[in-house]
């Protein structure tokens, strides 16, 4: 606890770049699902959940007065990051997003209200329409206002102060208490060994590079990727008996802008309300979704998430938030799954150091713009020298990165942190029970009891 106030407390100078707003994980893109899966199960949580939806146009409102606030400080996020969070909303109002919320209320009430079920649906649809939507309406007309000062150039050194501010976000999102320069150049040498591996497995086994993705279509749907992904894991992670979880898909009408697939934390008191979203976009239909669901579900944020409960850790646990262990571990998760795929030793191998070079690779981005000022041309550079070829692929990445600094950087160096603890212990079992029994933490309160 002291560790984590520590940390917030030293980010109170840097409040007017925080990021309320972004493409990928901002309140404008979670709103909707989590609204969707506001648990009704009481005469309180309909109220509660009501009272809620009432409030979203002074809350959205006062979204708008930190970004006001941000245009005086000169801190607005990049113009293109603005333009997308504004066609987010577009098309959440376009395609009608909010049927998903309202056919997710309705089942909820039909079975825990039911003689009152179509009044309450009625009130709900009202409230959708005199509530959420003008709030996402104004939202779109405020943000399009402020579209002529948001600043071309988004990285944060672009910024006054901007350098300092991701240094603290660089501290805070990976657990670690190591310089960002250090861990620049501990990337870079993790990268090159990834690569190095990588050119090695080519010349004895070439052809293992055609046959190494072959395991994706072994599996035919998520329910036996989960299951697979289930009886696997038992010999090399801790029991955990409380993993039951529901499978959704993401409404179109986000598919655009979320993951390819995502775990949502149940609420406090109802452990055993586990969510997996599937997005079925046809961007991600070349994903592999058995590493993905590794990382989100078993053995990874699901699984974690369930065992950390079964500890009876103290609740304020649950609210301490270090985005280095859990993204870290989740993507070691999804790491070591590649072993459960029935790839060869060699493709495995494969598999394993494709992905650590990828995260290398984004992490690297990450530093290089935001820290470091990198122009699209010498992101290009960067990438090219690693074998990303393409000014589309290169602008992509650019602007990927703009949208939310530090984003990669919880995933990669929580997974190499992850990966340097390990060597400390005899087995892998041995390991993950000292990991998942610690929870998340900081990496140097986790080295401190190894």
């Amino acid at each position: 606890l002291a560790d984590f106030l520590s940390q917030e407390l030293s980010g109170i100078a840097y409040q007017a770049y925080t990021d309320v707003l972004n493409p990928s994980s901002g309140i404008q893109a979670q709103l909707p699902v989590l609204l969707a899966e506001f648990h009704l199960q009481s005469e309180q949580d309909i109220e509660q959940y009501f009272l809620l939806l009432k409030s979203l146009p002074a809350y959205f409102n006062k979204i708008l007065l930190i970004e006001n606030e941000k245009k005086t400080s000169g801190t607005l996020p990049a113009r293109t990051t603005l333009q997308k969070v504004i066609c987010q909303c577009e098309s959440f109002l376009q395609k009608d997003g909010c049927k998903m919320i309202q056919s997710c209320f309705t089942k909820q009430v039909q079975k825990q209200f039911s003689q009152d079920a179509a009044a309450l649906s009625r009130q709900h649809n009202k409230y959708l329409q005199n509530y959420l939507i003008p709030a996402y309406q104004k939202l779109i007309t405020g943000l399009t206002s402020l579209l002529p000062y948001a600043p071309s150039d988004g990285a944060l050194a672009a910024y006054a102060n901007g350098r300092q501010y991701y240094t603290y976000l660089f501290h805070k999102k990976t657990g670690s208490s190591e310089s960002v320069e250090h861990w620049q150049r501990k990337l870079r040498k993790r990268l090159n060994e990834a690569e190095k591996t990588l050119l090695n497995c080519a010349a004895s086994e070439p052809s293992a590079f055609r046959t190494c993705e072959d395991y994706q279509r072994k599996y035919a749907s998520p329910e036996t990727i989960l299951h697979t992904l289930q009886q696997k894991m038992q010999k090399d992670f801790p029991a955990c008996s409380s993993t039951t979880y529901q499978l959704h898909s993401v409404d179109p009408c986000l598919e655009e802008y979320l993951s390819p697939a995502f775990y949502l934390t149940p609420p406090i008191d109802d452990r055993k309300s586990n969510a997996i979203y599937i997005n079925h976009s046809p961007k991600y239909s070349h994903s592999s979704l058995f590493n993905t669901l590794a990382h989100e579900a078993y053995p990874g944020h699901l699984y974690q998430n369930c065992y950390m409960r079964e500890q009876k850790m103290p609740l304020l646990r649950y609210l301490l938030d270090y985005p280095g262990y859990t993204e870290g571990y989740a993507t070691y998760a999804e790491i070591y799954s590649y072993r459960y795929t029935g790839a060869s030793k060699t493709e495995t191998c494969i598999l394993q150091n494709n992905a650590i070079a990828t995260h290398c690779l984004y992490a690297l981005c990450d530093i290089g713009i935001h820290y470091q000022h990198w122009s699209k041309n010498e992101l290009s550079a960067f990438l090219t020298a690693h074998g990303v070829q393409g000014s589309q692929n290169a602008n992509r990445i650019y602007e990927s990165v703009v949208d939310s600094p530090g984003s990669y950087l919880p995933y990669t160096i929580g997974y190499l942190q992850i990966e340097d603890l390990r060597q400390n212990f005899d087995s892998d079992k041995e390991f993950h029970t000292y990991l998942l029994n610690m929870g998340p933490t900081s990496f140097e309160i986790l080295g401190k009891y190894r």
